[in-house]
């Protein structure tokens, strides 16, 4: 009778669930000796592997915690020996992606539907993912590893030394599974300290997930305060244009381009020069007057500020020096800074399962059809603001 079931339109299920199905299947078969349902449930298991993982073995469903949730749940199966050996030597591989989606002190980044939960990595799995880098650079004595994922549109720049600095970027939207609308969304770790963050993980109570999964609870931007679409309808492969160190003037730059909207052109450019300054330009473009707003949730070490028209400097336990300022093209853009706020909502962060804390967001936003709006975040005094404008002007002429 339950073998019946498998013959039914859409009873295995494409997501995690389905290897559960699959492996009671295999169970079942095994069980009563029953060769077809064996070879049945095999060449199942070997196809949601393949809709689980993108073909660079990096899981697809938004989640660096559900990367390692799925891994553990294929292992505990393999195990048994029931699946043949090529998909535990993918198995394997997919385990040493791990690398480049944990964080400093070995946790899941928080980005998507995860949580910071520990994740034990071994020196080997740790060569083999630095030894898979797309390239690396130098910095302050330190070396970075910067790799890549074209299907799932994730960027990662990793210091090769523990506890120290990372940045992580998304690009693409294609698969539904615990899905966020975090459009070209990032996260930052540096000199220390969470300088940029996610919201974290959602809950399956609606009315918690509302404070979580939004484009504006993201550092996104938002045109028209809209989230975009979680479904399969709003999908799209990355959008990620350049992604390259630039040796003479000491600054990773990655730009994505896309539409966020129909009529709307975005174009993205990220700047970082570790230990020094982080930088976003938003580039929009329109026949018609929109509202863009660039988003920014702040690392909750930083909950102290002071602020002016245009700038916010924060305040650490540490006194470590953090300051943001913003640049808009026409120069009439305006910022608001929420904390806890539950009109909108926005101002929440959740690093654990159903358990919310209020954060600090910034909206940078102007209405207009066209306009730049920038960002510049320094982590220290050796660069002015307008040293580091003028010198992305000269990384791209075009944004002078």
């Amino acid at each position: 009778e339950h073998i019946k079931w498998f013959s039914k339109p859409g009873f295995v299920k494409l997501g995690n669930h389905g290897i559960f199905q699959i492996h009671g299947l295999m169970a079942i078969a095994i069980s009563l000796g029953l060769n077809d349902q064996k070879t049945k449930a095999s060449k199942l298991m070997d196809s949601i592997f393949q809709t689980q993982f993108s073909a660079e073995l990096m899981h697809v469903e938004n989640s660096p915690e559900y990367h390692q949730y799925v891994i553990t749940i294929f292992d505990a199966y393999f195990r048994t020996g029931w699946y043949g050996r090529d998909i535990k030597t993918k198995l394997s591989n997919a385990k040493t992606l791990n690398y480049w989606l944990i964080d400093s002190n070995n946790r899941n980044l928080c980005i998507g539907d995860s949580e910071p939960k520990k994740i034990t990595l071994s020196n080997e799995q740790i060569m083999n993912a630095v030894n898979g880098a797309d390239f690396s650079f130098e910095n302050d004595n330190q070396i970075y590893h910067v790799k890549e994922f074209k299907t799932t549109g994730y960027l990662c720049v990793k210091a090769l030394s523990p506890g120290t600095n990372l940045f992580f970027s998304l690009s693409a939207f294609t698969n539904i599974g615990h899905r966020q609308a975090d459009d070209l969304s990032f996260i930052l770790y540096d000199s220390g300290f969470w300088r940029f963050e996610d919201p974290g993980k959602y809950t399956y109570q609606r009315d918690k997930r509302k404070y979580i999964d939004r484009t504006h609870q993201h550092n996104s931007l938002a045109v028209d305060n809209q989230s975009y679409s979680v479904r399969s309808e709003g999908q799209y492969p990355s959008c990620r244009r350049i992604t390259r160190f630039i040796p003479e003037h000491g600054v990773f730059h990655t730009s994505m381009s896309w539409q966020p909207l129909d009529g709307v052109e975005h174009s993205r450019d990220l700047f970082y020069m570790p230990n020094n300054f982080f930088a976003v330009v938003d580039r929009l473009e329109s026949e018609n007057i929109h509202k863009y707003g660039q988003w920014f949730q702040i690392g909750n070490d930083f909950s102290d500020y002071t602020q002016t028209a245009k700038s916010l400097i924060f305040e650490s336990p540490e006194n470590d020096f953090f300051e943001i300022e913003f640049i808009s093209s026409p120069d009439e853009s305006k910022i608001q800074v929420f904390r806890g706020n539950h009109d909108l909502p926005v101002g929440w962060i959740s690093k654990k399962y159903q358990e919310i804390q209020p954060n600090l967001a910034i909206e940078h936003y102007q209405e207009t059809n066209q306009c730049d709006l920038w960002m510049i975040a320094r982590f220290s005094k050796h660069l002015e603001t307008s040293e580091i404008k003028k010198m992305i002007s000269t990384i791209i002429p075009s944004l002078e």
